[in-house]
């Protein structure tokens, strides 16, 4: 692999150069923690550092930041010492793809290089890794400097398939510093929407991209398309000082949106993005909406195999059932502790097959098993939110309803497997704005871990107590435990309290028992859900997902559905919708909302041919919007038919 193309090198007291990656977004950048920003004790997450001789030791403190609070030093002690701080994970580079890297450096002795080999990783989970194929690339000149000096270097990738690692390298009796590391992502990067679009037919909506391949071109040079049967282009700009190209595209007509977004340039394609489930568009809730969350899912390899199996009957009868949209509630990632890197992509992959299989609009947020420990102890938010590309945490509002959702899963903790931690830079202040900007409405918070369970009595904590109650989050819902654990506290708020020590929840006997208290805006609920489709803990009788039903800012039922309820849906005419539901022994299932999109007319329903009472309205486009509850007993059949005429 050799170096192509042009390189820079600066102090910096000179101008950065107007190419530079300094201000590459986040999103763009293939390097996670690149400024070393986030860790504990000894261990940033995402880095690692490996002594290769007894004199020559590592650090990572304030003392070697070029910016923010923290960089990452090597200090030699002799003729042959060697040391690295190196990526735990290996990125994947398409023969031949053309990278930037930058970052910022000083002493002497410094190495940046990328060092991979020829490496696959086939749907059978048969990894390759060809030792004839390797190479170490190193990336621009490091001369011996007393000032932060910035590097930034074009790469080609070799002519096959390969795996890298990028180290930062020091030597002898010298000691040099690092900071602040970039590596353009090339093709079209998604910057904005970080998440599904809601949005209404007629509504104009942006979607920002940067692209390595589109850096040097004008508007009038790059051609852009949209593929899709719910949008369409309206207009295309571009900021030339950030390099992001914004799209506004158009809702055109309702349903679940796959958009594939296309850059041409000289007439033939450049470079393209598919966006499964990139929005829903839909004409209005008619004052109600149901949605589904799943937690704990674990998925460890494609295909077949039992929590494949479990996870697609949950996926079937969500889909049947058609909320408005599904957060998977983290831990989506096998328990890995310790796997090595292609073990770990095996496993993205596995998750990226079966969350594919649910087909309304999915929100993600971290589990404490997406950063645990791996590779040599290391903790990693790389696989997560770089090969997953999932954000950190998300909000969408729904006729005046707040959803939210955050990382509680101790990035920062060093090495650390379980336990919660509100310790995201930024996440805080984030959410604190969001909620504060609702109040009288109905905030609702999703993270993976409950406050309440295996948190440490630490100023985190407390900050996210504070956030709560201070918002008056009416819902919190969770994880981790696979069990579920239903817990309710009055808000110390409506007294006129807050703060440490916080009040003892209390347990709740029945999902019922939840949705009473849920009633109340004095009180906070803290629903825990039991894993949808791995092992089971706390006694916990089966696998299953929750189901929430929302009126006019309110959680008006609730109930944890177990995955031997199958859920099947036909339309056999525009004005028709038949459910078949057929339940197991597990449990019975009182009032379980169903819902039907129909024209004007008489609406009536049935449940195996008897009445079943409707409760009917209507959104922007006139449809009728009609739900029925009927109760679903234990080993039991029925048929729902839903008909206006």
């Amino acid at each position: 692999m050799s170096i192509c193309g042009r390189i820079v090198v600066l102090s910096l007291c000179l101008a950065a150069p107007a190419r530079a990656l300094d201000n590459l977004p986040e999103a763009a950048n293939w390097i996670a923690n690149s400024s070393f920003e986030v860790g504990s004790g000894d261990c940033p997450v995402d880095w690692k550092f490996f002594n290769q001789h007894e004199v020559i030791t590592g650090t990572w403190d304030g003392s070697s930041a070029h910016s923010g609070a923290q960089g990452v030093a090597v200090h030699g002690d002799g003729g042959l010492a060697y040391g690295r701080w190196l990526t735990p994970y290996r990125i994947p580079f398409e023969p031949g793809e053309r990278c930037r890297v930058s970052f910022w450096y000083r002493g002497a002795g410094a190495q940046v290089y990328l060092q991979g080999r020829a490496s696959s990783l086939n749907v059978s989970g048969i990894y390759s890794n060809n030792l004839t194929k390797y190479y170490k690339t190193m990336l621009g000149p490091t001369p011996a400097t007393s000032d932060w000096t910035y590097v930034e270097t074009e790469f080609a990738a070799p002519d096959y398939p390969s795996w890298a690692q990028l180290c930062l390298g020091g030597s002898g009796r010298d000691t040099c510093e690092f900071d602040d590391i970039m590596l353009a992502r090339t093709g079209l990067v998604l910057i904005d929407p970080t998440s599904p679009l809601l949005t209404a037919p007629g509504a104009t909506n942006h979607f920002t991209f940067y692209a390595e391949e589109l850096r040097d071109h004008a508007t009038n040079t790059v051609i852009w398309q949209v593929e899709s049967d719910h949008f369409a282009l309206q207009s295309v700009s571009l900021d030339a000082t950030q390099k992001l190209w914004t799209l506004e595209v158009i809702a055109t007509n309702t349903g679940v949106a796959d958009i594939i977004f296309l850059a041409a340039t000289n007439g033939s394609p450049s470079v393209s993005l598919s966006l499964p489930r990139a929005a829903r568009v839909h004409a209005g809730t008619g004052g109600a909406f149901a949605f589904t969350v799943m937690t704990d899912l674990h998925f460890y390899r494609p295909g077949s195999n039992e929590r494949n199996d479990k996870f697609g009957k949950l996926a079937d009868s969500l889909n049947a059932l058609d909320p408005l949209f599904a957060i998977s509630l983290g831990d989506q990632l096998e328990i890995h502790s310790g796997y090595r890197d292609e073990e770990k992509k095996y496993e993205v992959a596995a998750v990226q097959e079966q969350l594919a299989r649910v087909e309304v609009p999915l929100f993600k947020v971290a589990g404490n098993h997406e950063v645990d420990k791996s590779y040599e102890g290391s903790g990693t938010q790389w696989y997560f939110e770089k090969l997953m590309q999932v954000t950190p945490y998300f909000s969408l509002e729904v006729d005046g309803t707040l959803i939210a959702g955050v990382d509680d899963s101790a990035p920062g903790n060093c090495a650390r497997e379980h336990g919660g931690a509100f310790l995201r830079d930024g996440q805080a202040a984030w959410v604190s704005d969001l909620l504060g900007s609702y109040t009288g409405r109905m905030p609702i918070l999703c993270a993976h871990i409950s406050p309440y369970t295996e948190f440490a009595n630490s100023a985190d904590r407390d900050q996210l107590m504070t956030i709560i109650f201070t918002n008056r989050v009416r819902a919190f819902l969770a994880g981790h435990l696979h069990y579920t654990k239903d817990e309710w506290v009055r808000n110390p708020v409506a007294d006129g309290g807050l703060g440490p020590p916080w009040p003892t929840p209390t347990l709740l006997t029945n999902s019922a028992a939840g949705t009473l208290k849920l009633a109340d805006a004095s009180n906070t609920v803290f629903l825990t859900t039991t894993t949808g489709s791995a092992f089971l803990l706390g006694g916990s009788p089966f696998n299953g997902y929750r189901y929430l039903l929302v009126r006019d800012q309110a959680i008006v039922w609730q109930d944890v559905l177990p995955i031997s309820l199958s859920v099947t849906r036909t339309t056999p005419a525009d004005n028709i919708v038949t459910y078949y539901l057929t339940n197991g022994v597990d449990k019975a299932i009182t009032g379980l909302p169903l819902r039907a999109d129909l024209p004007d007319g008489t609406v009536t329903a049935t449940l195996d041919a008897a009445p079943l009472a409707v409760d009917v309205t209507t959104n922007s486009m006139a449809r009728l919007i009609v739900w029925v509850q009927p109760d679903i007993p234990t080993g039991t059949t029925a048929t729902v038919s839903i008909r206006s005429d």
